[in-house]
């Protein structure tokens, strides 16, 4: 009997180890999903970026990314930026500052360089270097001060207020800060130093592309006009018809219709005459890019 009861013991540990072992499993697996969940969860921290094309403040000029491309073998990058053609010449005291999230979040000394490596009255082009293996979002800031500032904080409510900082006198703002995002910027593994002609070649193809864009939207605006110009001619046609039928008083209103769509058609006209001439300095610039840009092939 002595046995048995002995038998009854191992048994009943047996069976609580049973329980025991998978449900601890259980846990550590639940654990260590936990801990690896942004490895394979999507990041839905907002984008920290500054959206291309969209004209920027900075002074009494306006600035705009064209490009900002990444090349995750190299760790560097490379930012064209552009001055509106209503703005001054780019500054030639313009500095700037680079600064990667995770770097400045940590208070880990900031690691990034940044070189001014082409720049025009009009177009600016950065390299970014050292970029850390895994960033999540960099910010350059340019400025005309003159003097290096100590403060590379990275600051995102200043895309969020879409807002250059201003010091206390409430002059001109001097800083302009850009984003970009790792999850929305362009890679490229095959981008390389380039020499000067062939940013210049680069920033020409660009400003062509350009201004055939400008070209096509200028013949569908010229398209619209003439469209509405044969409805109004249409509605007056009708309308002079319909006189026939009408009382003098009526008439008198039909007449006043007429007019007024009589001018609307001169507007039109006159609106379709500046664009012609919009047409014709856009072509002119096309034609001095397309010579610049052969100029340029041939000194190679």
């Amino acid at each position: 009997m002595a046995k048995k009861k002995k038998h009854r013991v191992i048994s009943l540990r047996t069976s609580h180890s049973v329980i025991y072992i998978p449900v601890t499993l259980l846990l550590g697996l639940f654990f260590l999903a936990f801990l690896t969940s942004r490895l394979y969860l999507p990041d839905d921290t907002p984008l920290l970026e500054t959206p291309l094309h969209e004209y920027q403040q900075l002074d009494n000029s306006e600035y705009a990314i064209e490009s900002w491309v990444y090349n995750p073998r190299d760790n560097r990058m490379e930012v064209a930026i552009s001055i509106s053609e209503e703005s001054d010449a780019i500054a030639p005291d313009i500095t700037y500052r680079v600064a990667e999230k995770t770097q400045v979040g940590s208070n880990t000394t900031n690691t990034l360089k940044i070189k001014e490596v082409f720049k025009d009255a009009r177009n600016i082009i950065l390299r970014i270097e050292d970029i850390p293996k895994k960033w999540t979002a960099v910010s350059v800031t340019l400025t005309y001060k003159d003097e290096t500032l100590t403060n590379n904080k990275f600051d995102p409510e200043a895309i969020k207020r879409n807002e250059n900082s201003v010091d206390e006198s409430e002059e001109t703002a001097t800083e302009l800060k850009l984003y970009c995002d790792y999850r929305t910027v362009k890679t490229d593994n095959s981008l390389k130093d380039k020499s000067a002609n062939d940013y210049s070649k680069m920033v020409a193809k660009r400003n062509l592309d350009f201004q055939k864009t400008l070209l096509q939207e200028l013949a569908q605006y010229m398209k619209l006009e003439e469209k509405k110009q044969k409805q109004l001619a249409r509605d007056i046609e009708v309308l002079k018809e319909d006189m026939t039928y009408k009382v003098e008083s009526e008439k008198a209103d039909i007449q006043s219709l007429i007019e007024s769509k009589l001018d609307q058609i001169e507007t039109s006209k006159e609106t379709i005459s500046e664009y012609l001439q919009q047409k014709k300095m856009i072509q002119e610039k096309e034609k001095k890019l397309q010579e610049q840009m052969q100029q340029m092939g041939d000194s190679k």
